[in-house]
C-alpha cells in the first residue's frame, strides 16, 4: 500500500501502529515519495525514528534526498538537536546552502564540527564557497575560533570580501594555526590586500608578529614589492622598519640569502650591532659574527647583481656579500643595518 496515500492513511487510522508508520516512513523516503511521507508523518510516524541497520535518522535521511518540505515538518516536529547538528555538517559539505538556511532557522548548532576532521561548521562552508552561509553562522553567533580559522582559510584563497567581513565580526585579528604559522596580517600583507592589511590593523592586529622564517608584516610585503602597502605600514601604522629580525633561511623563501658562510641555516640582526649566524654541522655547529656596530655607511652599500639586487658588508677583517629577492625588501634591510651601525634600534622611517 505503500503507493497509496489514502490507503496508508486509513491502515495507519485503523492499526495506530507508529512503529511500522516509521518503518514505511524510511521506504517512503528511499523511494523519494515526499508526498507518502508528509502522510506517514502526519499519522504519527515518529520525527526522531532511525533505521534499525544503518541507524540513521528520519530527518538525516530526508535531508539526503532534498526533501526540504519534509525537513522542515520534521524540524517542526521537534527533530533531535543531534540530528539537526549532523545534517547541517552534512547540508554544508554537499554545498546545500538551501538546507543549511533551513536547518539554522530552527535552531540548529552554529558551532558543531564536523566529526571526522574537527572543523567548525563556518570552515567548511567557506571552503565551498557559500558565503551566505557562512554569513548566516556568524549571525547565528558561531564563536571566535571557528571564525579565525576562516579568516585564515579566507586570505590564503585571497577572497579579500570575506577576510574583511570575518574582522569586522571580531574574528580574531592575530590568529594562527600554529605558533610559528602566518598571522592574517603577515598573508594580507604577502598578498597584496591593502583593503584587508588596513582592516587589521584597525583591529589591533599586531604589527610585529614573526612567523618561523622570521617574517613581520612589513617584510613580507616588501619582499613581494607590495609598495603600497610597505609605505602604509611605515607612515600610517607607525610599524618599525626592522629591530631585531632575520635576514635569511637556506631556503628560497623570499628573505636574503647569506652567501659565503657554509652550512648557514639563519642570519640575524641584534639589536647589540652585529649579524649572528649559526655555521657548520653536527658536532662543528656554532654560532658566528659579523660585527656592524661603528661601521660607516660606505663600508655597507648595495650593490648590482641582477637579476636581484643586495649589498654587502665590508668589516677590516673580510667582505660579505648579501643578495636579496626583492629590491624594496633589499633597501628595508640596508637602511636597518646603516641604523644599526650607528647604534639606533628602533627603527621607524
Amino acid at each position: 500500500a505503500a503507493n497509496d496515500v489514502e490507503g496508508v492513511r486509513r491502515e495507519c487510522a485503523h492499526s495506530g501502529d507508529v512503529e511500522m508508520a516509521s518503518r514505511v516512513l524510511f521506504y517512503a523516503i528511499s523511494r523519494n515519495n515526499e508526498k507518502m511521507a508528509q502522510c506517514l508523518l502526519e499519522c504519527g510516524a515518529d520525527a526522531n525514528a532511525s533505521r534499525s541497520d544503518t541507524q540513521e535518522e528520519v530527518l538525516y535521511s530526508a535531508a539526503r534526498q532534498k526533501m526540504y518540505c519534509l525537513v522542515e515538518s520534521l524540524l517542526k516536529a521537534k527533530a533531535n538537536i543531534e540530528t539537526r547538528n549532523r545534517t547541517l555538517v552534512h547540508a554544508i559539505t554537499v554545498s546545500d546552502a538551501k538546507l543549511a538556511h533551513l536547518l539554522l532557522e530552527y535552531r540548529a548548532n552554529p558551532n558543531v564540527s564536523d566529526p571526522e576532521t574537527m572543523d567548525p561548521a563556518i570552515l567548511h562552508a567557506a571552503r565551498n564557497q557559500l558565503e551566505p552561509v557562512v554569513q548566516r553562522l556568524v549571525q547565528c553567533r558561531a564563536n571566535v575560533e571557528g571564525k579565525s580559522k576562516t579568516l585564515l582559510h579566507s586570505l590564503s584563497h585571497q577572497n579579500h570580501q570575506l577576510a574583511t567581513y570575518l574582522v569586522t565580526e571580531k574574528a580574531n585579528p592575530n590568529a594562527r594555526e600554529r605558533a610559528s604559522t602566518d598571522t592574517p596580517l603577515i598573508i594580507a600583507a604577502r598578498s597584496g590586500m591593502m583593503g584587508v592589511c588596513k582592516v587589521l590593523v584597525a583591529a589591533k592586529a599586531a604589527l610585529e608578529a614573526r612567523n618561523a622564517r622570521g617574517e613581520t608584516a612589513l617584510i613580507a610585503a616588501a619582499a613581494n614589492c607590495h609598495k603600497s602597502i610597505v609605505k602604509y605600514l611605515i607612515e600610517d601604522a607607525k610599524c618599525h622598519v626592522i629591530r631585531e629580525g632575520w635576514l635569511l633561511k637556506a631556503k628560497k623563501d623570499n628573505s636574503l640569502r647569506f652567501k659565503r658562510a657554509y652550512g648557514t641555516k639563519y642570519c640575524r640582526i641584534h639589536s647589540e650591532g652585529k649579524i649572528q649566524y649559526r655555521k657548520g654541522r653536527g658536532d662543528q655547529l656554532r654560532v658566528a659574527e659579523i660585527k656592524i656596530r661603528g661601521l660607516s655607511s660606505d663600508k655597507i652599500t648595495k650593490t648590482d647583481t641582477k637579476p636581484f639586487d643586495g649589498f654587502t658588508i665590508q668589516t677590516p677583517n673580510r667582505k660579505y656579500y648579501f643578495k636579496a629577492y626583492s629590491p624594496l625588501l633589499c633597501d628595508l634591510w640596508l637602511y636597518a643595518l646603516r641604523q644599526h651601525s650607528r647604534g639606533i634600534t628602533k627603527l621607524t622611517h
